[in-house]
């Protein structure tokens, strides 16, 4: 299949990924550096989210204004 026509997959399961991380991991995780270099490929073109250095925890996250 031609890769172009892949990327709405690619997509679409980077987004449940960061859905998971953010609304169903314990503790929650904030992803912040989603980018395509980020984003690796695994069989079947399932993408991975890579590169968690810069994460927050929701916890630590302070939400005062």
């Amino acid at each position: 299949m031609n890769r172009c026509r892949r990327l709405p997959e690619i997509a679409a399961g980077a987004a449940k990924g960061l859905e998971y991380l953010h609304d169903k991991a314990n503790p929650p995780v904030i992803y912040r550096d989603l980018k395509c270099s980020n984003i690796l490929l695994g069989d079947g073109f399932h993408p991975k989210l890579s590169d968690f250095g810069t994460r927050r925890f929701w916890s630590e996250v302070n939400l005062t204004c």
